[in-house]
């Protein structure tokens, strides 16, 4: 028992306090030597998952109330032995699904281009919202009894633009504590999905009426783990979120059986997983992937820049379903971070206050698509319809790398082209029933033997 809470303990400093310094990030896969991702067959009970895990010598990490039913969990493993070992072990167990690696994921904000133009918030425009007769004129600015999920460094709840639609939640926290931004990159994405408009301060969002949920997940050094994400969109989904934003990621040399059950579970319940694709400025194609964008029914999201090309940065590949504005993006700053975000700002934003700064990455270009997102959920529409309107309403970018030569769409760098907002009388249909995806179960991959990218 001792040895069981000294493992929590490690796992709780890992998780709540920073996994590790984030150097790994883009570079490829990292494989965590203390802990894998293990889903237990449902209905098993904690005291069933408690003597396999005892009786393989592992431990299992702290995990909300709420998500415990979904029956996924990260198992800690003693340091010493290997971890595949370990893999295999709990995937020949009679109450085991599946088991698999756990890998280090990190937040997916880029470096700065130096060639790009500076601008306010040009990424509104190029959606349509404040278009006449488009955008927020045709679809509204969305509604209260909507909920984003921002899983990430947590959301400043002080900020103007923001306090009146941030929601916290017992539980959404590392370690029992509210999820205070402690970095800066959540109160930016959740700007750019939900700042209040038109209160005369700072910016806008694009769905300014939904409620913004800080789940924690992530620590000031921007890395965490890919089991410790998993159990918080399994938080923000068991809360009520109909859309989780992923403005993160994780290179994996297999595909990952427990991003796929975490993504169909959420989309078969009526909700909608929105993913950046990260910002290696590389195609991702197997035997490589990056999750959760990965995920067969997430909603993977490319950036583009102010002229609607392809970021530099920005990752492409077939699993590419919609690009967004993600280069010098101006939203709300952290107070408590103010001065750090604003040196790393990517230029300055055009509007008159003090506590908001510009970021580039697909961590900018995936709260866009949540925000629409969220707006079409306000007229009771199910998830397949939310997805099919993103897509069938994207301006087709047929040449995203100003070569001149023309592609047909989807492509692979912007897949059905740029979100836009509709234009015109918008009055969807609500679907009776929702409309369940395919639940995807693939075999895992082999090992990784050169996972130097």
């Amino acid at each position: 028992v001792g040895l069981s809470v000294v493992l929590l303990s490690v796992f709780l400093a890992a998780n709540g306090n920073g996994l590790e310094d984030a150097s790994f990030r883009e570079a490829g896969p990292t494989v965590l030597n203390s802990s894998i991702v293990v889903k237990f067959r449902d209905g098993a009970t904690e005291e069933e998952i408690l003597s396999v895990v005892d009786r393989l010598g592992a431990a299992l990490a702290p995990v909300d109330p709420s998500v415990r039913p979904f029956n996924l969990r990260t198992v800690l493993v003693f340091r010493g032995e290997p971890v595949r070992n370990m893999v295999e072990a709990f995937s020949t167990e009679p109450l085991v699904d599946f088991a698999e690696l756990d890998y280090g994921a990190f937040l997916i904000a880029a470096p700065d281009d130096p060639s790009y133009p500076s601008g306010s918030q040009y990424g509104l425009d190029r959606i349509l919202a404040p278009q006449a007769g488009c955008g927020w004129e045709a679809v509204g600015t969305g509604s209260a009894a909507v909920t984003i999920a921002i899983v990430d460094t947590g959301i400043d709840p002080t900020h103007f633009d923001l306090q009146g639609n941030v929601v916290f939640l017992p539980g959404s926290g590392a370690g029992g504590l509210p999820p205070l931004d402690d970095d800066g990159h959540g109160t930016h994405v959740a700007g750019i999905a939900g700042a209040i408009g038109n209160n005369s301060y700072g910016i806008a969002g694009v769905a300014w009426n939904c409620k913004l949920m800080a789940v924690k997940r992530i620590s000031a050094s921007g890395a965490t783990s890919m089991s410790y994400l998993m159990q918080g969109v399994l938080f923000a989904h068991a809360n009520g979120a109909k859309v989780i934003n992923c403005s993160f990621g994780g290179w994996t040399n297999q595909r990952s059986l427990g991003w796929n059950f975490v993504v169909d579970k959420v989309t078969n319940e009526g909700g909608l997983i929105v993913a950046g694709v990260g910002n290696s400025g590389r195609e991702i194609k197997p035997p490589n992937y990056f999750y959760p964008a990965s995920a067969d029914n997430a909603v993977a999201v490319a950036a583009t820049d102010s002229g609607d090309r392809l970021a530099r940065f920005s990752n492409f590949g077939s699993l590419v379903d919609i690009a967004a504005p993600g280069v010098r993006i101006c939203s709300a700053v952290s107070h408590s971070t103010l001065g750090t975000q604003t040196a790393r700002s990517f230029g300055p934003c055009l509007v008159p206050s003090a506590d908001v700064a510009t970021l580039n990455g697909t961590s900018m270009s995936t709260p866009f698509v949540s925000g629409a997102a969220a707006l079409y959920f306000g007229f009771g529409l199910s998830s397949t319809q939310v997805r099919s309107l993103l897509e069938s309403m994207a301006l087709c970018l047929p040449d995203p790398l100003g070569t001149g030569a023309p592609l047909p769409c989807p492509n692979i760098y912007a897949g059905h082209g740029l979100l836009q907002l509709p234009c015109g009388a918008f009055s969807p249909t609500p679907s009776p029933v929702p409309t369940a995806a395919p639940t995807s179960t693939p075999s895992p991959g082999p090992p990784c033997r050169d996972c130097d990218l």
